[in-house]
């Protein structure tokens, strides 16, 4: 059980900093935890 939580828990941290990551290419890193910024992928998406 440990090691499934510790799995996912890791999984958790690198998507973030995955997130991170290929936001700070384009802008500020930390952008990537706006509420602005998903209203705006959201956006996008729905056309």
């Amino acid at each position: 059980m440990v090691r499934i939580l510790l799995f996912f828990y890791v999984a958790i941290v690198l998507v973030f900093l995955g997130l991170m990551i290929g936001f700070g290419i384009l802008d500020n890193p930390f952008g990537v935890f706006r509420i602005e910024t998903w209203e705006h992928i959201i956006n996008l998406t729905r056309g």
